[in-house]
């Protein structure tokens, strides 16, 4: 007979650690772009994949360690958005590329996560 093992019960709420990692697509602004949220699960690791857009004078740190927070099935964590002074006498550029982020948590229990990338306030 084939018995099961109990499992402990998982909070609904919690806040977790996770390691932003960024990386510029090819194409620049001319790029292509995958905002579907994709998931990759091994072993105790999650992975979160997402493209985004930013503007040409924003970035993000290539490695950031986050603050995540699990409400439920809805991750949040805030990401800080670096954006380069405006030089006077020098134009603005207009373009809006797509970078790819990738958030790595360990530990989160399995199960059908929504992200939710959030902006600091600066």
């Amino acid at each position: 007979m084939l018995g099961t093992s109990p499992t402990a019960a998982t909070p609904e709420t919690a806040t977790l650690s996770g390691l932003l990692e960024v990386h510029e697509r090819d194409g620049g602004c001319s790029g292509d772009a995958n905002t579907d949220l994709r998931t990759q699960v091994d072993g105790t690791r999650t992975t979160f994949e997402q493209d985004v857009w930013l503007s040409a004078r924003e970035s993000l740190d290539p490695m950031d360690v986050l603050e995540v927070k699990r409400e439920g099935s809805v991750l949040s964590a805030t990401v800080n958005v670096h954006v380069a002074p405006i030089e006077p006498g020098r134009p603005v550029p207009a373009c809006i590329r797509p970078v790819n982020v990738r958030l790595h948590i360990d530990g989160l229990p399995p199960g059908d996560y929504t992200l939710q990338l959030k902006r600091a306030d600066s």
